[in-house]
C-alpha cells in the first residue's frame, strides 16, 4: 500500500526525545520564529487553538470575521466558539484563494478581520489585501498548509500554523507568529491563563510518534489500514466532522515538550521537504498533463505543495480504483463550508467555485520520501493512465 501521507523523520526525532531541557518549548518558539522570519512566536496544541486565542486574547467578539468558502471546517467552528460570525468569500479554481475582489465584496461595517488561507500551500495575495483593507480590519493568515510559502507572515498582523503531516510535522500542534510585540503580548498573556499544562499530554504525543515507526512499517500498514478505513471506526478517531461545531478535548492544553523536541528536529530538515514536494508535484505535472478530463494543479512561484491536487469528474471512481490498486489518496476539503447544514445559515451566496472543487478535488501522494522511490511514482502515474477511461 503506497500511504496517502507519511511523516519525515528518522531516528534524531526518536533521539531527540532523551533530552532534557526545561526550556525547550521557549527554544523551539525561538526557533521556529526566526525560520519563518518574524520575531515572535507562540506554541499551541492546534492550528485552531491557535486562531482561538488570536481571537480572544485581541478582544474580537460578535464582529464578522472574512473567510474562503473552501477551506478547514475547524475554522468557522473557532469564530463562532469565540462569540464571532463567519462569513464566506468564494474561491477561484486556479488556486483555490479567494480573489481581492471576492474578499472585497464581502467586506461591510461589522468586519473586524480577514483570514486569507494559502490552501494546499499556494500563495495569496495578503499584500494586495493589506493594501485595499483599511488599517483597523486585522489580518490574521492561515498558514495551516503554507510552511514557507512565498510572502506568508510579512504583509499580515499574525499568522497561525499546523504542525501536522504536512510540512513540518509534530504530530500535531500549532504556532502563531507575529512581528507585533503588543500582539504577542496579548497572546501570550491569554495562552499562560487559559492553557492548561498536562503531563499525561507529553506521555500520549511520545506513546503517538514511536509507535508511528510500527504504523508506517511497510508490513503492518497494511493491517493498520484495514482498521483505519473503517467508517464506523473513524468517526471516533476524527476530532472533528462535519456535523457538529465541536472542538477537540485537548483544545485548551499546552503544547507539549515531546512535540518541541520533535519539532527542533523537524525544523532542520524543512527545506529539504518543501523542495522534494516541489520535485513531487513537476514530476506529476510533467507524466500527467496529457491525461485528458483531469485538471492538474498550477506550478506557481513560491508555492510549497502541502498536497497535489487534481480535478477530475469521477472522482469517486478515480479513488476506487486507486485504492484497488493498493494506493491511497486523499480529498481533505471534501466538503464546502456554506453547503454544510451545520453552517448553511452563515451563506448568503452560492459559492459555485467552493462547491465544485468540493466536489471534484482528489489528492495524490506526495511525501517526501516518494521521491526517493521513483518506480512508485511510476506505478502512481501509470495507474492513473489505465483509469483514464473512467475519468
Amino acid at each position: 500500500m503506497i500511504p496517502r501521507y507519511k511523516p519525515y523523520y528518522d531516528r534524531k526525532e526518536l533521539i531527540a526525545l532523551f533530552y532534557s531541557d526545561k526550556e525547550i518549548i521557549k527554544k523551539f518558539e525561538e526557533r521556529f520564529a526566526k525560520f519563518v522570519g518574524n520575531k515572535y512566536a507562540i506554541s499551541f496544541p492546534h492550528a485552531r487553538s491557535a486562531l482561538f486565542a488570536i481571537l480572544k486574547g485581541l478582544g474580537i467578539e460578535h464582529s464578522e470575521i472574512l473567510i474562503p468558502s473552501y477551506t478547514c471546517i475547524a475554522i468557522p467552528s473557532v469564530i463562532i466558539a469565540s462569540n464571532n460570525i463567519p462569513k464566506f468569500t468564494d474561491i477561484s479554481l486556479n488556486d483555490y484563494n479567494p480573489t481581492i475582489d471576492h474578499v472585497l465584496s464581502q467586506v461591510s461595517k461589522k468586519t473586524k478581520s480577514v483570514i486569507p488561507c494559502h490552501l494546499y500551500g499556494y500563495p495569496a495575495k495578503v499584500k494586495e489585501l493589506r493594501q485595499e483593507l483599511d488599517d483597523d480590519i486585522l489580518i490574521i493568515e492561515d498558514a495551516a498548509l503554507a510552511l514557507l510559502t512565498s510572502d506568508v507572515g510579512r504583509y499580515s498582523d499574525v499568522t497561525f500554523y499546523g504542525l501536522g503531516p504536512k510540512q513540518l510535522d509534530t504530530f500535531g500542534g500549532g504556532v502563531a507568529t507575529t512581528d507585533n510585540g503588543e500582539i504577542y503580548e496579548k497572546l501570550k498573556k491569554y495562552s499562560s491563563s487559559n492553557f492548561s499544562k498536562n503531563i499525561y499530554c507529553n506521555i500520549k504525543k511520545l506513546i503517538t510518534i514511536c509507535g508511528s515507526y510500527l504504523y508506517f512499517n511497510k508490513t503492518l500498514y497494511n493491517i493498520f489500514n484495514i482498521w483505519n478505513e473503517c467508517e464506523r471506526d473513524r468517526h471516533y478517531t476524527m476530532d472533528f466532522d462535519t456535523y457538529e461545531k465541536h472542538l477537540p478535548k485537548d483544545f485548551l492544553q499546552s503544547y507539549s515538550r515531546t512535540q518541541a523536541k520533535v519539532g527542533l528536529s523537524q525544523l532542520k530538515k524543512a527545506h529539504k521537504v518543501i523542495e522534494k514536494r516541489k520535485k513531487i508535484a513537476e514530476f506529476y505535472n510533467r507524466r500527467l498533463n496529457h491525461i485528458q478530463n483531469i485538471s492538474l494543479p498550477p506550478m506557481i512561484k513560491g508555492a510549497s505543495y502541502s498536497y497535489y491536487t487534481l480535478r477530475v469528474k469521477n472522482r469517486n471512481e478515480l479513488i476506487r480504483e486507486l485504492q484497488k490498486r493498493k494506493i491511497q489518496t486523499d480529498t481533505i476539503f471534501q466538503y464546502s463550508i456554506p453547503h454544510l447544514k451545520t453552517f448553511k445559515e452563515y451563506a448568503d451566496k452560492e459559492f459555485k467555485n467552493s462547491l465544485f472543487a468540493s466536489q471534484n478535488v482528489v489528492n495524490l501522494p506526495c511525501y517526501p520520501t516518494l521521491l526517493d522511490k521513483t518506480k512508485e511514482l511510476d506505478y502512481i502515474v501509470e495507474s492513473i493512465e489505465q483509469c483514464a477511461e473512467l475519468l
